[in-house]
C-alpha cells in the first residue's frame, strides 16, 4: 500500500502501538493503531490510524537510552504491525520503571490493548517520518517497555559524630563515612547492578589520605587491604545460587570521585545475568539479606579555618532506576582552642575561704570544661580544679598566705588552651602586705650582650638602670627577671618575688637612690649548661618594702 500526500504533514504519533512480549512475540495490534495530530488532517492516513486536528507542533526531547541500551541496536529491532507502518521497539533490557518514565519530559505511561505498560512520547517530530511506501518512526518516537519488576533502594549516609548541630570536629580527626543501601522488602526483584558514588571536594579533603574500608552486602563482608585507594574483588554464590558478584571500588584522584560498582555475573557466560530474578541483593524480606554498605575514610585538608563546613553526600543507583542521593552529612572544622581567664580578685580576703570565678569564650564547638591552677606563696602552680563545668568555686586558704590563679579551657572537640606563664588573679588571706613599688615606667633598662667567663664557667651580662623621671627614685632598687628561660639560673640573685607579683621571679638588688637622670649598673651572672640563648623580661622595683 502506498501513502500519497501533497505535502509533508506536521503530525505526531502519541499512542504506543506495539507490545513487547517475551521472545519478541508481537501482541495483537489494537483496532486503532495510532492517532495522528495535524493542523489540517488533509492527507492520506496510514492504515489503522485516525487524525486529530491540533495547532501544537512541539517536539519532545530525545529519550536517553537506559544503561545497557545501544541506540544502533535498537534501530535494528524493527517490528511490523501492518504492511505499511514500521515502529522502533526497544529490547527488553532497555525497560524502565514507571517512576522513571513519569519523570521524563515529553513522556507518559501508556498501555497497549492487552494491558502491557509502555513509556511513550507525548508527541513526535514530523521529521521522524518518510513517505514513499511506508512510514518509519525515528528514535525520538521510541516506546520503552515498563518492567513491573523492580528493585527499590532507600539509602543513607553516616559520618563522624560531632559537637552541636554543626557537628564540629577537630582538624586532625579522620572523616569516616559509611554509605548504606537497601533493596526494600516491598521490591519485586533482586538488584543486579548497584552503583554507589561519592564526590569528594579536593579543596576540603586531602585525597592522598583516602582509604577504602569494609564492603558489605547481606551477611558478607569484603575487606580491602589496609591503606588501599582502589580494589577489585567479588564473591561466588555457588552452589547455593548460580551467581557471581564482582565488586570494583576506587578513587579518581584527579576528580575526587569515589565509586563502588556491584555487578551480578552469570557464571556460564561471564557477563551480566539476563535472568530478571537473579541478582546479588534480594528484597530485604529477611534482613540483612537485602542490605549493603561501603566505608571509607579521608582526612580534612590541613589549614582549614574554624567554622569551615564539610558537607558530603553519596548517590546510589539500583539497576536502571534513577539515581537517588543520600542525605547530606555535615561536619564543621574546629581548630581553635578556647580563651579563658580567672576574674580579678580583691587584694586581700577577710576569710580563708573565698570565692574564685572564671570565664571564657570559644569560636567553635564551645567550652566543655575548665582546669584552674593555683600557686601558694609564690610556689609552683598546681591543679586546683580539673575539667570543671562550673564557672566559680570557693577556695580554702590559710591566714597570711598569698594565692595566685590562672585557668585553661578545653572545647568539645578536644582543643586545649595552652598553659599560661603568669597568674591572672592574685590575693592574700588577711591584711595585704606592703610591697615594693614597680617603677619600671620611670627607669630605662639597657642590657649588654652576654660574655662567657671561662674561669667561672658562667655567662655574664651588664645591666644599666637610668632614672628618666624628674624626681628621685628611692632605693634599694631591684631588677626583676620575669619569664627567664629555663636553660639559665641566676648565680647572684638576691631573692625571688613573692609580694610584688608576678611571684617566683628572681631579682638582683642595686643599693642607693637614683636621682633624676642618674644611672646605676648591675652585673648579672648565669649558669647555663646548655649554652643556649638566655631570654627574660625586666621589671624594676623600688623601696625597702617586700619584694
Amino acid at each position: 500500500m502506498s501513502v500519497v500526500a501533497a505535502r509533508v504533514p506536521a503530525w505526531t504519533i502519541v499512542a504506543a502501538i506495539m507490545a513487547i512480549a517475551p521472545g519478541w512475540a508481537v501482541a495483537q495490534a489494537p483496532v486503532q493503531q495510532c492517532v495522528i495530530l495535524d493542523s489540517k488532517c488533509d492527507f492520506v492516513l496510514p492504515g489503522g490510524c485516525s487524525c486529530q486536528k491540533t495547532t501544537d507542533d512541539t517536539t519532545p526531547p530525545p529519550l536517553p537510552a537506559p544503561p545497557g541500551c545501544d541506540p544502533e541496536e535498537i534501530k535494528k529491532q524493527l517490528s511490523t504491525l501492518s504492511g505499511t507502518v514500521k515502529f522502533l521497539a526497544a529490547p527488553p533490557n532497555c525497560s524502565m520503571t514507571q517512576d522513571q518514565c513519569e519523570a521524563l519530559p515529553g513522556r507518559h505511561v501508556d498501555r497497549l490493548s492487552d494491558g502491557t505498560p509502555v513509556c511513550s512520547p507525548n508527541k513526535c517530530s514530523k521529521s521522524c517520518y518518510k513517505f514513499g511506501g511506508s512510514v518509519e518512526i525515528c528514535s525520538t518516537c521510541l516506546s520503552f517497555p515498563i518492567d513491573p519488576k523492580r528493585s527499590v533502594d532507600p539509602n543513607d549516609k553516616n559520618g563522624p559524630l560531632g559537637a552541636l548541630a554543626e557537628q564540629f570536629v577537630a582538624p586532625d580527626v579522620p572523616l569516616s563515612y559509611t554509605i548504606h543501601f537497601e533493596n526494600l522488602s516491598t521490591a519485586t526483584a533482586a538488584a543486579q547492578v548497584v552503583l554507589v558514588s561519592d564526590q569528594l571536594d579536593p579543596q576540603l579533603m586531602d585525597l592522598a589520605t583516602f582509604r577504602l574500608g569494609p564492603i558489605s552486602f547481606g551477611r558478607n563482608t569484603l575487606l580491602p587491604a589496609p591503606g588501599v585507594r582502589g580494589w577489585t574483588g567479588g564473591l561466588d554464590f555457588r552452589p547455593a545460587q548460580n551467581l557471581i558478584v564482582s565488586v570494583a571500588a576506587g578513587l579518581d584522584e584527579t576528580t575526587g570521585l569515589v565509586t563502588w560498582r556491584f555487578t551480578s555475573i552469570d557464571p556460564d557466560t561471564g557477563k551480566l545475568t539476563e535472568d530478571p530474578d537473579a541478582g546479588f541483593l534480594p528484597p530485604n524480606t529477611t534482613p540483612p539479606a537485602g542490605e549493603g554498605s561501603v566505608v571509607f575514610t579521608v582526612m580534612p585538608k590541613s589549614g582549614l579555618a574554624t567554622g569551615t563546613p564539610i558537607a558530603n553526600h553519596a548517590v546510589v543507583v539500583f539497576d536502571t532506576n534513577a539515581p537517588i542521593p543520600t542525605p547530606t552529612w555535615l561536619n564543621t572544622i574546629d581548630q581553635d582552642a578556647p580563651v579563658t581567664h580567672v576574674l580579678a580578685l580583691g587584694a586581700a580576703q577577710s576569710s580563708p575561704t573565698f570565692p574564685v570565678q572564671w570565664a571564657g569564650t570559644d569560636a567553635g564547638s564551645g567550652i566543655s570544661g575548665y582546669t584552674v591552677f593555683v600557686s601558694d606563696n609564690g610556689g609552683p602552680f598546681t591543679k586546683w580544679l580539673d575539667g570543671t563545668t562550673t564557672s566559680s568555686a570557693s577556695y580554702v586558704g590559710q591566714e597570711g598566705h598569698t594565692y595566685a590563679f590562672f585557668s585553661a579551657g578545653v572545647d568539645r572537640v578536644g582543643n586545649v588552651e595552652p598553659l599560661k606563664t603568669a597568674a591572672e588573679a592574685t590575693t592574700v588571706v588577711g591584711t595585704a602586705p606592703v610591697c615594693a613599688t614597680d617603677v619600671s615606667a620611670s627607669i630605662q633598662v639597657t642590657r649588654s650582650g652576654f660574655r662567657y667567663n671561662f674561669a667561672t664557667g658562667r655567662f655574664v651580662q651588664a645591666v644599666t638602670l637610668k632614672n628618666m623621671s624628674g624626681s628621685v627614685v628611692d632605693g634599694p632598687l631591684s631588677i626583676v627577671l620575669d619569664r627567664l628561660s629555663s636553660n639559665a639560673t641566676p648565680f647572684n640573685a638576691s631573692g625571688t618575688t613573692a609580694c610584688a607579683l608576678p611571684a617566683g621571679s628572681p631579682f638582683i638588688n642595686l643599693s642607693g637612690n637614683l636621682g633624676p637622670g642618674a644611672s646605676g649598673s648591675i652585673t648579672l651572672e648565669f649558669t647555663n649548661p646548655t649554652r643556649a640563648g638566655i631570654t627574660y623580661a625586666t621589671r624594676v622595683l623600688s623601696g625597702s618594702a617586700a619584694r
